[in-house]
């Protein structure tokens, strides 16, 4: 069983599971702390989390950090809720009838979820809408609103196999602190024995991300962590022409191709892409 199989119990936009074999070992062996202010699905904290003395994964969006709290330190309540759900979701989409439901909102299960997530941010709702929306892509509105749609013809992944990696997953980190902070004030006091791995919103990102994260604030960022001599690995969309500033890393790689589940669902078609790997040693 892989690694990704057995510990990503939720999907996020912009994971990288998919290129995680590239960036590990290009992660020095002389840092201590690891700290990763961009955290989402958190794919490379948990591949690297025994790696490290202290782990710090951090993200602005309150909700996510809610999530990953619970997930350390109630994984039974999460597998329990998810368990609930998901029976209630099986039932409804057994009896829908296409032809008779076609252009409402089915399964209702799905969007009353959705719309009491986005009144009430609670965690185990979020969990449970990122593995049942469309192609697991992760979707806001400008206000800050959950507003992907029901993923027709997939259930989720069935509950003992989620019992699984949340339990996993729960074990893995329970010695990681979480926040949700501003990026350059999670990394604030970094020093020479901090590595940061930086997984940014892309570059002009809209509706998958819910504040757009400008590229100054990712060289001011960068800027800051020089300053301090911390080691960061920054991963970055390759096709975008913008670019980042030379002096700011010593090192620009290529990640492994991969198909893009994000271009696939905005019309793109299915695409091969690989992202930058930029590094500051």
């Amino acid at each position: 069983m892989s690694v990704q199989r057995e510990l990503q119990c939720f999907k996020w936009t912009g994971s990288k599971w998919l290129i995680a074999n590239n960036i590990i070992p290009l992660i020095p062996g002389n840092c201590e702390n690891y700290i990763e202010p961009f955290l989402g699905g958190g794919a490379l904290l948990l591949s690297n989390a025994k790696r490290f003395k202290r782990i710090t994964g951090a993200d602005l969006y309150q909700p996510l950090i809610n999530l990953w709290k619970v997930l350390r330190d109630k994984p039974q309540e999460v597998i329990e809720r998810y368990d609930v759900l998901w029976g209630k979701l099986r039932q409804e989409v057994l009896e829908i009838d296409l032809g008779r439901d076609k252009g409402k909102n089915y399964p209702k299960i799905f969007y009353k979820c959705r719309e009491e997530f986005n009144r009430t941010k609670d965690p185990a709702l979020l969990l449970f809408l990122s593995k049942t929306c469309l192609n697991g892509v992760i979707r806001f509105s400008k206000g800050g609103q959950f507003n992907n749609s029901f993923h027709h013809g997939r259930l989720g992944q069935k509950p003992e196999a989620f019992r699984k990696c949340v339990m996993n997953v729960s074990q893995v980190i329970k010695g990681v602190n979480f926040l949700s902070a501003d990026a350059l004030e999670i990394v604030q006091n970094a020093n020479e024995k901090d590595f940061i791995f930086l997984d940014p919103p892309y570059f002009a990102s809209k509706n998958r991300y819910i504040e757009n994260y400008t590229l100054e604030n990712l060289e001011t960022l960068l800027e800051h962590l020089n300053s301090k001599g911390a080691k960061w690995i920054c991963t970055y969309d390759s096709r975008n022409d913008v670019k980042l500033n030379p002096s700011l890393f010593r090192q620009h790689l290529l990640s492994d191709a991969y198909q893009s589940r994000i271009r696939r669902t905005s019309g793109q078609g299915v695409q091969s892409t690989s992202e930058s790997i930029y590094m500051n040693y």
